[in-house]
């Protein structure tokens, strides 16, 4: 989205920053991130509202340690922070995650952020329905990933196959968005929060939102190295529960949620700031659950992906017989969180 647009060059110098400390983090003697109650929690991009609800979280109710987002470029740069041991938490999507795990990585879930992947295939409006979109100019962030998944799906759901379009390949939904706006673009899949700008026009549509019609597939996830969660117990416990404090005041107190989101990602456009909340309430981004059950919510998007998503299947690298094991999760911690504010 543009404002996010917006912010991303505001954070620029914030971003330099912070991954220049990381650099000499990585350069430094191995002392424990944890040790002065400031956490560093890697993200591939900069913050906006989907990863602002555990941010406002961990702002307003963690009261022992402090969070510090560090914006790294890409899911690989993050990925390789955390298999590194040298940074102990992040923000993945579940397919670099199941990559990485598959591969030996010491990585654990903490919490599913983004329950339901709410993407969607925005197009003209004079595109009646996913079978109008063959020999369309159609585009999504690279040749293989989630958005590619996606368009994969979608093609054979009318089927077809990706080569039947006209394919476009474009990194990031902001600028999908700005490419179909400028006319160079029948129909892109992209993040729905993105697609306001196009939707507001008049000119355009959502075809299909993604999470309907494939609810197993989870979004982004917050991650920690298992040596992380086994040596600070009390902190990851503290961080989860945070976490789904902010997702839950995204729901129950708006007012105050956006207050606290601003001072992270101010927003230059009060109008969008709210149609992105509406949006995401709407289609329920924010799990009040925390995303729990972890290990069958998980299991599901990765036989998703082996069923209908051969591609990315292919780029995540692992063998038939991979599957989501308790090794991978960390379930307490949710659980425990839910119990303490659930009261049961």
């Amino acid at each position: 989205m543009r404002h996010f647009a917006r912010f991303k060059t505001r954070f620029g110098l914030f971003c330099a920053v912070a991954a220049m400390a990381l650099g000499l983090l990585f350069a430094s003697a191995p002392t424990p991130v944890h040790a002065a109650k400031t956490i560093n929690v890697v993200y591939p991009a900069g913050l906006d509202m989907e990863k602002g609800a555990m941010v406002v979280g961990w702002d307003l109710f963690m009261k022992d340690a402090k969070i510090k987002p560090v914006i790294l470029k890409g899911q690989g740069s993050v990925a390789r922070a955390l298999a590194s041991g040298k940074v102990d938490v992040g923000y993945l999507t579940f397919s670099v995650f199941a990559r990485v795990v598959a591969k030996g990585a010491k990585l654990v879930s903490l919490a599913v952020s983004e329950q339901k992947l709410v993407w969607g295939v925005i197009a003209r409006n004079d595109i009646k329905d996913l079978k109008a979109l063959k020999g369309k100019r159609v585009a999504v962030h690279a040749p293989a990933g989630i958005s590619a998944s996606i368009i994969d799906y979608y093609a054979a759901v009318s089927g077809y196959k990706r080569n039947d379009y006209k394919m476009h390949y474009i990194r990031g939904g902001e600028n999908r968005i700005a490419a179909l706006l400028a006319g160079k673009l029948d129909a892109t899949v992209a993040a729905l929060i993105d697609a306001n700008e196009a939707i507001n026009t008049g000119k355009y549509k959502v075809l299909s939102v993604f999470g309907e019609v494939a609810p197993d597939v989870v979004g982004p996830m917050l991650v920690a190295t298992q040596k992380f969660v086994k040596e600070n117990p009390g902190t990851a416990q503290a961080l989860v529960t945070a976490a789904v404090q902010g997702m839950r005041l995204a729901y129950d107190d708006p007012k105050r949620f956006a207050v606290a989101l601003k001072k992270r990602a101010p927003y230059n456009d009060e109008k969008l700031l709210w149609q992105g909340h509406k949006d995401f309430m709407k289609y329920k981004l924010w799990p009040r659950n925390g995303g729990a059950p972890l290990l069958k919510t998980l299991q599901n998007s990765l036989e998703w992906f082996g069923k209908n998503a051969a591609g990315e299947a292919k780029k995540m690298q692992y063998d038939k017989g991979f599957r989501i094991t308790k090794d991978h999760v960390a379930p307490q911690f949710l659980s425990a969180a839910l119990k303490k504010l659930d009261g049961k």
